[in-house]
């Protein structure tokens, strides 16, 4: 449900200040599943789906795919650092200090594939 919720609440920022082909890329099977159609249309996520469907389907590109945990460690760091912090907030066009290591690896490693 947490992976759920967070993708929605991303795409909703992200959507008043970007018009650009999106790609999210979730470890969670089950959610992938549901996005793409083919999961379960009764699970706790449904509603969610539904509501981040409904934001993307105005935009002319957008996908999604599951990607293995191991490729996952941006968000996972992320969601520590939420966790840590009392307040939530938005970072546009920089990244937190303990995930820009992380972003500039996944950048060259997964660009030269």
């Amino acid at each position: 449900m947490a992976e759920a919720i967070a993708g929605l609440h991303s795409i909703r920022t992200i959507l008043p200040v970007y018009a650009g082909p999106i790609h999210m890329e979730n470890d969670c099977s089950s959610l992938i599943k549901e996005l793409l159609g083919e999961g379960s249309s009764k699970s706790a996520i449904s509603g969610i789906v539904r509501d981040i469907r409904s934001l993307l389907e105005n935009l002319l590109d957008y996908n999604f795919s599951r990607i293995h945990r191991s490729r996952n460690e941006v968000a996972h760091h992320l969601a520590r650092l939420c966790h840590s912090n009392v307040t939530e907030g938005v970072m546009l066009g920089l990244a937190p200090p303990c995930v820009v290591s992380l972003i500039e690896h996944d950048c060259n490693v997964y660009s030269a594939i």
